[in-house]
């Protein structure tokens, strides 16, 4: 899989041989997510903590995209500017975590409980948000471009400087929401 291509590529000092080894699916595995028909790498908390930890002591982005880590416990994970594009992330509780700059486009997310997370200029496109708690999230700058956020309370919530093009927003609640420098 890329994953296993990604940290095999790495090679430093044998961390990443034994990073791969621990992962599941790595003799030959794999995990898929209910949300798509796409076959996807499972991975679990622990996984996902590993790599950031091995991707930030490289100095390098964290890379998860296309990864299955439905139904996980990653609260308060730091996830700034990560890849998760395509990821499985249904069901995972998302509280409190950092997704500035991420990558979050063509996530499926359903179900995911993403309460107090920072999404500050995270990239959205093609995501369904519909069913998430976006009341007290950070939003603003991100690109939620061809996003579904149908029906979402967004009373009060702070959208300045956020790409909304082609966003579905239908039955949205936008009462005192900051739309300013917003591109609709």
């Amino acid at each position: 899989t890329r994953l296993h291509a990604f940290a095999k590529c790495l090679h430093v000092d044998g961390l990443c041989d034994a990073l791969v080894a621990s992962l599941p699916g790595a003799a030959g595995g794999r995990g898929t997510c209910a949300a798509e028909t796409e076959t996807k790498q499972r991975m679990s908390a622990g996984d996902v903590l590993k790599m950031i930890e091995a991707q930030r002591r490289l100095g390098q982005r964290v890379v998860l995209s296309g990864v299955d880590v439905s139904g996980e416990y990653l609260a308060g994970y730091d996830l700034e500017n990560a890849d998760l594009s395509g990821s499985c992330l249904a069901g995972c509780t998302l509280r409190e975590v950092n997704l500035a700059g991420a990558d979050l486009s063509r996530c499926a997310l359903d179900g995911a409980d993403v309460v107090g997370a920072n999404m500050a200029g995270c990239v959205a496109k093609d995501t369904d948000l519909a069913g998430l708690d976006l009341s007290v999230c950070v939003l603003t700058k991100a690109d939620l471009s061809r996003s579904d956020m149908s029906g979402r309370m967004l009373k009060g919530v702070d959208l300045s400087g956020c790409v909304l093009e082609a966003a579905r927003m239908a039955g949205c609640v936008l009462e005192g929401a900051d739309l300013s420098q917003s591109t609709l």
